[in-house]
């Protein structure tokens, strides 16, 4: 089994590391549902919720390489790929759900015909 699975299955230390994480992911997503973009841009509260988010998914990696036996060579660019695909997922999450947000981002693809949307 790989080290990470083992660790997330037997540490307790990183098993509340992932409820962390998984906590802040909602709050921030229940914050953001709902909001216009440029409203949620200037929402201090939301983006609280999104640094926490962000922190809780770097305490988990801490906790993961905390729990490893051996030390391995730094893995900062994958965290960076982590934190920056988790924070790209909530906003493609955000917007799926705006519908002025996507339209707003239908508005940036060229040759975009709005009238060929739908069934005919």
């Amino acid at each position: 089994m790989a080290p990470h699975i083992q660790s997330l299955l037997d540490d307790r230390e990183v098993q509340a590391a992932v409820r962390r994480l998984a906590g802040a992911g909602r709050r921030t997503y229940k914050r953001a549902r709902g909001q216009r973009p440029g409203k949620a841009l200037n929402d201090k509260r939301l983006r609280r919720r999104v640094q926490e988010a962000a922190i809780a998914t770097w305490q988990v990696w801490a906790a993961l390489d905390a729990a490893q036996t051996r030390r391995r060579r730094p893995r900062w660019r994958r965290r960076l790929v982590l934190v920056l695909t988790a924070a790209g997922g909530a906003y493609g999450l955000y917007m799926a759900s705006d519908a002025d947000g996507r339209e707003a981002l239908r508005g940036l693809i060229p040759n975009h015909d709005a009238s060929s949307e739908g069934p005919s």
